[in-house]
């Protein structure tokens, strides 16, 4: 008599669960299930070629239905594992394509999740926080495991996507609660996530903080290379900026030395990571020649090219003149090797920008700065082509220290496309004005503390930041729970109201993020947009200076975002045109107007 099959989501959380806890074994019986939980583990430790073979020996007997969805699952999902570069479109293009055409259970959940990583690491962060969104709706709560996990990867796309304060937040709790799930792994995956991020942003003692958390929340059987990772951020971390602590770094240097004998001679990008924080370890402390040994040993461990980018860029940087780059000649041929590099990446890397941002440097050094303008407009084009936040903030950093003059013009013309003369100017011009809103902020104010409520209030204005960059829309004013945008020029109007709705929509997909995380408070929006004539310039002193944009049309978009429910948009009818199809027509009174005004309610968000 055989032995009845599990509930496939009952079997997805058990493989979820099992691949943080030794002690949890899938069902077992009949065979081809058994080498589904191995495909399933072993694909989550990273282990290819055992993946593989177990769902080469388990295909033929899967039945069709919801198990052979699971078998096409994990060998997407291994294929993951495997894929770099040029491999991950065509990969993200063939689960996206396939998701789209099963039914939606904890099979389809998973599905979405692994698109959404697929997304992230092609910085396609919008789609990504759209692909988990969808996760989590297909999870339907039958396994807490997958959600925790979900919302991690919620924190590394708004990493990238720019909304930093929400990041720290959602992986913060992330951790919190898989902690208290006795899942500790799980709990330094999330720590370590943060720690990146504070990295990233070049927060040295948060990362480190992070990182020596999520080490002291990992198991004692958790994997080695998970362990080395979380080191090697530590060490990392004691290395972002002078003055250095000689001292820890000897320690932390120790440790990530120690960890990397233990995982053994295979080649492993950890591994090169690793060696490229021992060798700034031992740059910090004099000792070149033990630094160039450890960039060799990286160069074992590194055979994608975003990685040979990365060990090139750390080769110049501790070793300054490698490549003569003082000199146009050798600039010229070192720099060649890397452009023929950042072909074969595929998405734009931050290891691209950090050579192009070195180049910059090079070039200021021998006192170029015509080199420098190109370096740094080049770095600029290929970061706002990213779409990645973290790469743009490099890039406006390196401005800040290169060509400050340069900065603010940069600036305006990203958010207006117009130079800064013309926005000082005053004049009466036809636009689009958008007024956004958190909805609860009295009652958030008066339930938290003030540091989450100004947390909140910047989790807002990061989410808008990139959506405002992408319509070219331009932040007016900032009132702490509302912002006042302006789209101007041609296509104002299909531009303003893609950019309100678009952020209602971001943000109600994060309030579902939170809701996952029991976070008591999301963070819904409502907004109104109208179009027609306003009046602009500067208004006030040399002590405070502010652009403005005064008019019926201004007060009309206040009035309208009055008007709209939590997570709804109301737009003028002229403003919507031929959108308006998408909404829900009405007429609605408002005050200060007497004639009844025609909107259209667009619902973005639940």
């Amino acid at each position: 008599m055989s032995t009845p099959l599990p509930p496939i989501d009952e079997w997805w959380d058990l493989a979820d669960r099992a691949s943080t806890n030794a002690s949890l074994k899938p069902p077992g019986d009949p065979e081809w299930l058994r080498l589904l939980a191995v495909a399933s583990s072993a694909e989550l430790a990273f282990q290819i070629d055992a993946a593989r073979k177990a769902l080469q020996e388990a295909a033929p007997s899967v039945p069709e239905g919801e198990w052979k969805r699971a078998h096409r699952l994990l060998e997407l999902r291994t294929d993951m594992r495997a894929a770099d570069g040029p491999a991950l479109e065509p990969l993200l293009k063939k689960v996206v394509e396939w998701v789209g055409a099963i039914p939606v259970d904890g099979t389809s959940a998973r599905a979405w999740h692994l698109a959404g990583s697929l997304q992230i690491r092609t910085n396609a962060f919008s789609d990504a926080e759209d692909s988990l969104h969808r996760a989590l709706v297909a999870l339907r709560g039958t396994s807490p495991t997958r959600a925790s996990w979900i919302t991690d990867g919620f924190g590394t796309a708004l990493l990238g996507n720019g909304a930093w304060e929400e990041s720290r937040m959602v992986l913060e709790r992330a951790s919190e609660r898989k902690g208290a799930a006795g899942d500790g792994l799980g709990a330094a995956i999330s720590l370590g996530n943060l720690a990146l991020l504070e990295l990233t942003l070049g927060s040295g003692p948060a990362g480190h903080a992070a990182a020596r958390r999520a080490l002291d929340r990992l198991p004692a059987n958790a994997p080695a290379l998970s362990r080395l990772r979380l080191a090697t951020f530590s060490l990392q971390s004691l290395l972002q900026r002078p003055p250095f602590d000689a001292a820890a770094i000897a320690t932390e240097a120790a440790s990530v030395e120690s960890l990397l004998a233990a995982t053994g001679a295979d080649p492993h990008p950890l591994k090169g990571f690793a060696a490229i924080a021992l060798a700034r370890a031992e740059s910090t402390a004099q000792r070149p020649s033990r630094a160039d040994a450890w960039l060799t040993v990286a160069d074992g461990h590194f055979t994608m090219a975003e990685n040979r980018v990365l060990l090139g860029f750390w080769r110049e940087r501790l070793f300054p003149g490698g490549a003569d780059l003082t000199k146009v000649l050798g600039e010229m041929r070192w720099f060649g090797e890397m452009e023929a590099l950042f072909r074969k990446t595929g998405a734009v890397t931050e290891a691209e920008i950090l050579v192009r941002l070195l180049v910059a440097e090079r070039a200021a050094e021998g006192g170029r700065r015509d080199a420098v303008h190109a370096h740094l407009h080049a770095a600029s084009e290929r970061a706002r082509g990213s779409n990645n936040q973290l790469l743009v903030e490099l890039v406006d950093r390196a401005y800040e220290r290169l060509e400050p003059e340069a900065l603010s013009e940069l600036l305006v013309e990203r958010f207006a496309g117009r130079t800064s003369s013309e926005l000082t100017s005053t004049a009466q011009e036809e636009v689009t004005m958008i007024f956004a809103d958190l909805v609860g902020f009295t009652e958030r104010s008066q339930h938290l503390l003030p540091a989450a409520v100004m947390q909140t209030s910047r989790s807002f204005f990061e989410l808008a930041v990139p959506l405002l960059a992408e319509r070219r829309v331009r932040p007016v004013s900032c009132m702490g729970d509302g912002l006042l945008a302006i789209a101007q020029g041609p296509g104002h109007r299909e531009r303003g109201l893609s950019f309100a709705r678009r952020l209602v929509r971001r943000a109600g997909r994060l309030s579902a993020v939170r809701k996952v995380l029991e976070i008591p408070f999301g963070l819904d929006l409502r907004a109104g947009v109208a179009s027609g004539p306003v009046v602009m310039g500067l208004l006030g002193s040399h002590f405070k200076r502010e652009f403005a944009a005064i008019g019926l049309t201004t007060n009309l978009a206040a009035r309208l975002q009055s008007a709209a429910k939590p997570g709804e948009v109301v737009a003028s009818r002229d403003t919507a045109g031929a959108l308006a199809s998408e909404g829900t027509p009405e007429e609605i009174q408002a005050k200060g107007f007497d004639a009844p005004i025609p909107i259209v309610r667009f619902r973005e968000s639940d």
